[in-house]
């Protein structure tokens, strides 16, 4: 059975991978808020430079990697893999806030049985506040 896959951030670090799952058979749903980006991307161009990447980009696109904005395609996703780039303040301290608000838009779309894969970087704690966060909106216990 083929997984079906949905990244989140579709940057350097959420479209390799993104491409790299639909070569190796996952349906991808790739999810970003840029519509520059995705206009991009749906003109079967690379953003940035990817050794490989035009090649499974052109492969791919329309088929197994299906790039939008919507986030109710989470809710079709086995496993869904947030790739949100973390900010940093004036002093170089993480900023939280992006991931939460994406999280809180994407809780109404989970469903019971996914795999929800944090692919940012964090400060301590911060996996354990968005399970709580999840918990508190929905019926799912996280563990």
């Amino acid at each position: 059975m083929s997984q079906t896959v949905a990244v989140i951030g579709l940057g350097r670090v959420g479209l390799p991978l993104a491409l790299f799952l639909a070569e190796r058979g996952c349906t991808v749903h790739g999810v970003d808020a840029s519509a520059d980006l995705l206009d991009t991307l749906r003109a079967g161009r690379m953003p940035f430079l990817e050794e490989g990447g035009p090649e499974l980009l052109s492969r791919h696109l329309g088929r197994r990697f299906l790039p939008g904005d919507d986030l109710a395609v989470v809710r079709h996703a086995q496993t869904i893999v947030v790739t949100l780039g973390t900010p940093v303040d004036d002093h170089n301290n993480p900023v939280f806030l992006p991931i939460e608000t994406l999280m809180r838009a994407t809780t109404p779309h989970l469903v019971a049985g996914q795999l929800l894969v944090l692919r940012s970087t964090v400060s301590p704690g911060a996996t354990e506040y968005l399970g709580r966060l999840i918990e508190r909106a929905t019926p799912f216990v996280i563990g």
